[in-house]
């Protein structure tokens, strides 16, 4: 059975790419954890470096336009991944920012960043 999801306020310190950033996450009780990295969790944004950089660079500005709307920032966690990073998504009140990447992906670029359509685009590339 899956652990159960925490919420946790955060404050969004920086964007690190399109699907990554670093927060602040209150724990309660004025305990906080500072400058944690969080991936977004089901999508996957194109890399910073290589062919896919101009695209990249649009869901980096992406991203850190959402983070910058006003909170207050929710972030829904299960897990932490071999990395150390926090795995969820974050919510600002309106919306989830893994389904607002999702849709800006679609429209700007016409191209699917859901985790399962990169996994697959990573696998074709190798064969």
């Amino acid at each position: 059975m899956a652990p159960e999801p925490y919420n946790y306020h955060v404050e969004i310190c920086r964007v690190i790419d399109g699907d990554s950033i670093v927060a602040d996450i209150d724990l309660g009780a004025k305990i906080w954890l500072c400058g944690q990295h969080v991936r977004i969790t089901s999508v996957d944004t194109p890399e910073l470096h290589g062919p896919t950089k101009g695209q990249a660079e649009a869901f980096t500005r992406f991203t850190s336009e959402w983070c910058h709307q006003g909170g207050p920032y929710v972030l829904h966690s299960e897990s932490v991944d071999s990395f150390g990073r926090w795995l969820g998504d974050v919510h600002n009140g309106r919306a989830w920012l893994s389904q607002d990447i999702m849709t800006f992906g679609r429209l700007r670029f016409g191209v699917d960043v859901t985790y399962q359509a990169a996994t697959q685009r990573k696998k074709e590339k190798k064969t």
